[in-house]
């Protein structure tokens, strides 16, 4: 037998795809939308499937702004106030599942604040990002953070410094599980779907799933390091980490 229609009026045949643009640091993300043909039928699931999926990254993210940085000049305006900033989450994704030679495609930082996603293959001058990363009076969050750091050298040559690495924390609190997603998880209760871990990351355009995917590596590592940072303490296994973190 059949159930209701979800909705009295059929889909539209073009759906629209929000993006998020690059905007100046004091406004937030601004949101765009564009028509975009279709694959292939919208139907009535796959609405229901976007309208979920949104929904989860409002939950997940609350009212955080998420800040694309595509260009130069507005690297250099974020990195600006990211100096401004004791502590900032940072992680990357490259292309090495996809290509023999892999290269840096997104670098995701998070402040107190806001989530910046960072977009090398656009910028041309990434300097300034080394100007924060080498800054040691600015702590970096990274979980697991070598490959990062490897990344980071290779490709543009920044030496990042002042590292306070979730991964090993939660392994010298002999942790049962220290992947990001069971740590966010077991203190905020937060499923983080994993599932674009491989992802090709050199492609373009970046849709929302892949957006929320990148700033999820983030949004969560200042909360984190408060947790973890201060277990390290009781357990009198900070300074035996904070060593680790500087090898």
């Amino acid at each position: 037998m059949r159930g209701a229609p979800l909705s009295g009026r059929p889909p539209r045949a073009t759906p629209l795809r929000v993006e998020i643009s690059a905007v100046s640091v004091g406004t937030g993300a601004r949101i765009r939308a564009d028509p975009v043909p279709s694959l292939r039928p919208c139907d009535a699931l796959a609405m229901r499937v976007d309208r979920e999926q949104r929904r989860f990254g409002r939950r997940m993210f609350g009212e955080t702004p998420l800040v694309m940085v595509e260009d130069t000049a507005s690297l250099e305006k974020v990195v600006a106030e990211l100096l401004k900033c004791p502590i900032i989450g940072v992680d990357t994704e490259a292309d090495s599942f996809h290509h023999y030679q892999e290269k840096l495609c997104l670098v995701q930082v998070s402040d107190a604040t806001r989530d910046y996603i960072i977009d090398p293959l656009k910028i041309e001058d990434f300097s300034s990002l080394g100007t924060l990363l080498e800054d040691r009076n600015v702590v970096k969050i990274l979980h697991g953070g070598d490959y990062d750091v490897v990344s980071l050298k290779r490709d543009h040559g920044i030496n990042i410094q002042n590292i306070f690495d979730t991964m090993i924390a939660a392994q010298f609190l002999g942790l049962p599980r220290f992947g990001l997603a069971d740590l966010i998880k077991r203190f905020f209760g937060h499923t983080i779907d994993k599932k674009y871990q491989r992802h090709d990351w050199a492609s373009r355009p970046l849709f929302p799933e892949h957006l929320d995917y990148a700033r999820g590596d983030t949004h969560f590592l200042i909360a984190l390091r408060e947790v973890l940072q201060l277990k390290l303490k009781r357990a009198g296994r900070l300074a035996a980490h904070e060593e680790e973190c500087r090898i």
